[in-house]
């Protein structure tokens, strides 16, 4: 059906082949794990994005200065960098904090018999109340 849909539009080959290879390059993003939201995202508001842009560059004469010197520029950059910088550190954090938990050599040994080295829980963490684990804010607020 989707064929029958892209060729009617311009009875076009040209489209036939580009909706088979991207249909193939969406098959492969999705059985990569890729998610399809932030892709349709960028196809929704990316335009409109350039569009802004090329209106405060007219606005300011060509000039990017007064766009990033304003306070609330100064505001949200270093917002958006926290937001790409602190995962991953937070997750080499609690990499050491597990690696230096776990008795030297990097086997965890059972010291009583019987236990099995998979019933043998490690220190984790974050704080843990019953099956949900408190948020990060609580955790930083500590």
């Amino acid at each position: 059906m989707c064929l029958v849909g892209v060729y009617s539009v311009n009875s076009s080959y040209v489209d036939l082949y580009v909706l088979v290879l991207f249909g193939i390059v969406g098959f492969i993003l999705q059985d990569l794990g890729y998610s399809p939201a932030p892709l349709v995202l960028a196809f929704v508001i990316g335009p409109r994005m350039e569009t802004a842009l090329r209106e405060s560059l007219m606005i300011n004469q060509g000039a990017i200065a007064p766009m990033i010197f304003r306070p609330i520029a100064g505001t949200i950059y270093p917002a958006a960098a926290l937001v790409l910088i602190l995962p991953p550190v937070l997750r080499a954090f609690r990499r050491r904090r597990s690696i230096a938990s776990v008795p030297s050599g990097g086997v965890v040994r059972s010291a009583l018999p019987g236990l099995r080295p998979e019933e043998f829980t490690t220190r984790r963490p974050f704080p843990s109340h019953g099956n949900r684990t408190v948020s990060f804010v609580t955790f930083m607020l500590l």
